[in-house]
């Protein structure tokens, strides 16, 4: 079995940016002075970095549920929880605990790779070959600091931001930073990993933050800008550029050695005797060193198994659309979800699915495909979450690219990679021939719904195209929303325990 660079557990046991957290008067924490003296010591620094990912709220579990329910691919079921149905809603406030969770999370990456950073720095290589490590694991500290900061900005907008470790520690208490300011402080750190990271990881360091990684988050920062000149620079950079034969196959276990696959979150399940199964439910780092980085997405979204949300019929009515002026049906309907075998495939593992039409029960409507592994058993268990998170992939970034190529008025380089991404033989839709000043932005807008439904990418698709006036988001959401929720509410407890926050209306953001 490969080794997975992802199961490296950290010692950093932080949290986020207040007194308990800073607190290095513990008798049990180690000496930082004395500590991240080897390469082993350093690589600690990174995986700890990694760590995030399978926390509370991210690829464990709930990033999922949080971003599919508010672009309305999603809907609950009678099952879910309140705090999540308030996402489906559009009724959360402050005081919700996946807001909460998340700007920790963000904030405790950014905290970790500012650590890294500093450690890795002063660490004494004694080889040619630590040294070239060294730059190796700079370079994923970086691009962490990076991504936890273009996450932050575009969830909450203008944000604290710290340079240093050795900042948090003076001055944990800032005042936010204006959006733009921080969006150059990404981009500088973006370029410093790409500088350093290399461009592949060898077989036994599978996951690993990769130079294309780091150019698809530096030209989406571009295109989040509207500068679409520098991102098609960045996205023409990423080398990547096979796609996986089938669509299906590419959500479900085995698919983490995809060659379409940019930046992914390794999930494994290591054995019930070789941690919690369950952490995702706030025992990550807690378990007595045991590992645990298995998904739940599968089981809660699974049908046939916790079922807490269907596809929305909305969703579903997202794959008839016309192409070149004619009635169309997308065939990736088949691999995203169940349903009467036209829309949604009719078949799974134990025979005829079960369909029925939605009437607000649990049992009826478009059921979740995509993710599930219900074309191999009947019914799955917490040890079929040993796939892969998909964060950002081939299909991804040529539509990323596509997009610039639209706002800079070239249509012909946009419908070739829409159509490159529609005609392959994993997707198998047919082309567009007339793809035009006009029609361009709708069909690309349309193409990024279909194809990355499900993979949390359409919310920040909406963002930046609402921040650029492309859009107005609320047109795209249920009729709850307000202008409010175009971004998250700075939490409660964060707004309790940092004076110099600054909340602009409404005690939201």
């Amino acid at each position: 079995m490969k080794k997975i660079f992802i199961a490296l557990v950290g010692l950093i046991l932080w949290t986020g940016c207040n007194e308990d957290v800073l607190n290095l008067n513990n008798p049990a924490a180690f000496d930082e002075a004395s500590y991240y003296k080897t390469q082993k010591e350093c690589q600690e620094a990174v995986g700890a970095c990694y760590s995030v990912f399978t926390m509370q709220p991210l690829y464990a579990r709930d990033w999922y549920f949080i971003f599919d329910l508010l672009t309305g691919q999603a809907v609950k079921t009678a099952q879910l929880e309140v705090d999540l149905v308030q996402f489906d809603e559009f009724t959360y406030q402050p005081e919700n605990k996946y807001i909460g969770w998340a700007w920790q999370a963000f904030y405790r990456m950014s905290l970790r790779s500012l650590v890294a950073i500093e450690k890795i720095s002063a660490w004494e290589t004694k080889t040619e070959a630590e040294a070239a490590y060294k730059e190796q694991m700079l370079g994923e500290a970086y691009f962490f600091y990076g991504y936890a900061y273009y996450f932050l900005t575009e969830l909450w907008g203008d944000v604290p931001l710290h340079e240093s470790w050795a900042s948090i520690k003076e001055e944990p208490i800032k005042a936010r930073m204006p959006y733009a300011e921080v969006q150059t402080k990404i981009e500088a750190a973006y370029q410093s990993a790409i500088s350093r990271l290399p461009e592949a990881w060898d077989d036994n360091n599978l996951g690993r933050i990769t130079k294309d990684a780091a150019y698809a988050m530096l030209g989406k920062l571009y295109l989040t800008r509207g500068e679409n000149d520098k991102a098609v620079q960045a996205f023409e950079s990423v080398k990547a550029s096979e796609y996986h034969d089938d669509y299906y196959k590419l959500f479900v276990r085995g698919n983490h050695t995809s060659h379409e696959i940019i930046l992914q979150v390794l999930h494994k399940f290591w054995g019930w005797g070789s941690g919690n199964a369950y952490y995702m439910w706030g025992g990550k780092e807690n378990d007595g060193g045991k590992l645990a980085t298995n998904c739940g997405r599968h089981m809660e979204y699974g049908w046939n198994d916790w079922g807490n949300v269907s596809v929305t019929d909305e969703a579903a009515a997202k794959f008839r659309y016309t192409v070149d002026g004619a009635a169309y049906l997308d065939p990736r309907n088949q691999s995203v979800m169940y349903g009467d075998g036209t829309m949604g495939d009719a078949d799974f593992f134990a025979g005829d699915f079960p369909y029925r039409p939605q009437d607000g029960t649990s049992q009826s409507g478009y059921k979740w495909k995509k993710y599930c592994n219900y074309e191999d058993v009947e019914h799955m268990n917490m040890d079929d979450g040993d796939y892969s998170s998909i964060l950002i992939r081939v299909a991804d970034v040529k539509l990323l690219l596509a997009e610039a190529y639209i706002g800079l008025g070239n249509y012909d380089k946009a419908k070739a990679l829409i159509n490159e991404v529609r005609t392959r033989p994993a997707a198998n839709a047919i082309p567009y021939n007339d793809v035009n000043a006009n029609n361009a932005f709708e069909i690309l807008k349309r193409e990024r719904y279909i194809e990355l439904i499900g993979e949390q990418q359409y919310w920040f698709d909406l963002v930046r195209w609402d921040r650029l006036g492309k859009i107005n988001m609320l047109d795209e959401l249920q009729s709850n929303a307000t202008a409010k929720h175009k971004k998250f509410p700075i939490p409660t407890q964060e707004k309790d325990t940092n004076p110099l926050l600054v909340i602009q209306s409404e005690a939201w953001n």
